[in-house]
């Protein structure tokens, strides 16, 4: 059985060098041009097991950092991004020092790698200036050191800015995604295929978090993740927009929905096989019309919604926030460093969306969140959802 390869342009290389930031720049100018997908790497390998006193998320054994559960997920999206007239993906994320690209799970993509290099010194002044919790900035040095001794092409940005990084990537990749060798590749029996080329199973619970622009679902979804994981349960975790990057946007394919929740399935699918018991998803959700697609998508899931609503003093602080860039860390945040103006227009339109959604009484739980902080609103959603049986364990 023949199927295209899909070009994919993957930017390797340690926490800090700028995989994320030089990626998602590059997505947006190459979809000036062309039908273009962006996926970072790290959302979709989020099935943790439970914290332990030594490790808030062990490692499974046999795949250490996941990267293998990282690789099956991405090669699962390419058809998907395919079969919606994407030229090709780009993609970050770090790689096993050791191994390299796991090119093998990766049937479906026409691979082009370029590893992003930075100066000890000057890696280590980025890492310390993101405060991030998760940065050990030891242990990436010495990450950094050993995928030096990987073969491969190498791109040093030490001291360089984001534009003039941006320039030298697209330098390096040349006519990417139209050079990419993407001829047909024969796939040696069905074992082989995608996920998404054969018969997935998605049975299983979903718990969907929705609610308007800045209400909060990304930060009460992780708390709400982080409290499941805590009493015992290994679950995975999927920020909807983090698997619907694809620009331009198809005009029978508003909000990329049907993209995207044919992405969920094949995650959700490999994440199941990996042993979660239930997926936690977080995402906007516009009407009944919008969730029939998922369910069609998966239609052996059991699919609860639970909408999350807030004021407008609320939605003004919320969205306030993220324009000055303390949303969660993820790519493709629209509000940051949008001017007051920007961000106050689109605190009245969330207003006016979560009025809306009251009133048509989307979801099948409502959680106020005006007067909660996260986690005691994530308490609440596990109090009234019962989900996966753990209300009587709070």
């Amino acid at each position: 059985m023949a199927e295209r390869r899909l070009p994919v342009l993957w930017l390797t290389g340690p926490p800090g060098a700028g995989k994320s930031t030089l990626g998602w720049e590059l997505f947006d100018r190459l979809a000036r041009d062309v039908r273009v997908g962006y996926v970072d790497l790290d959302q979709v390998g989020m099935c943790y097991a439970t914290p332990t006193p030594d490790s808030w998320a062990p490692e499974p054994r046999g795949d250490y950092g996941r990267h293998r559960l990282q690789a099956r997920n991405l090669n699962d999206l390419l058809p998907v991004f395919a079969a919606a007239g994407a030229a090709g993906v780009v993609v970050s994320g770090v790689v096993d020092a050791r191994r390299g690209i796991d090119v093998e799970l990766l049937p479906a993509a026409a691979l082009t790698s370029l590893r992003l290099r930075v100066d000890p010194a000057e890696l280590a002044r980025r890492l310390r200036a993101r405060a991030r919790p998760d940065d050990d900035v030891e242990h990436v040095l010495r990450y950094a050191a050993q995928l030096d001794g990987l073969p491969g092409a190498v791109l040093d940005t030490t001291g360089t800015t984001v534009e003039q990084a941006v320039e030298l990537v697209r330098q390096h990749s040349g006519d990417w995604p139209f050079a990419a060798k993407a001829g047909p590749v024969e796939f040696a029996g069905d074992a082989a295929l995608p996920l998404s080329g054969r018969a997935a199973s998605t049975a299983g619970p979903v718990l969907w978090l929705c609610g308007a622009t800045g209400v909060g679902k990304s930060t009460v979804g992780w708390q709400l993740y982080e409290q499941i994981r805590s009493l015992g349960v290994r679950c995975a975790f999927v920020d909807l927009q983090q698997i619907g990057f694809l620009r331009p946007t198809g005009e029978d394919d508003a909000g990329n929905h049907g993209l995207t929740a044919r992405n969920l399935a094949a995650v959700w699918a490999n994440f199941r096989a990996d042993g979660a018991r239930g997926l936690l998803v977080v995402g906007s959700l516009d009407s009944a019309e919008t969730r029939a697609r998922y369910a069609a998508a998966m239609p052996e899931a059991s699919i609860a919604v639970c909408r999350l609503h807030a004021g407008p003093d609320r939605f003004a602080e919320r969205v306030a926030l993220r324009g000055r860039g303390l949303g969660p860390p993820i790519a493709g945040d629209a509000l940051a460093g949008q001017p007051a103006d920007v961000l106050h227009e689109v605190a009245v339109r969330a207003t006016a969306e979560a009025a809306a959604q009251q009133r048509a009484a989307l979801g099948d739980v409502w959680i106020d969140t005006d007067r909660s902080s996260p986690r005691e609103a994530a308490r609440e959603i596990l109090r009234r959802t019962d989900w996966l049986g753990l209300a009587h364990r709070l």
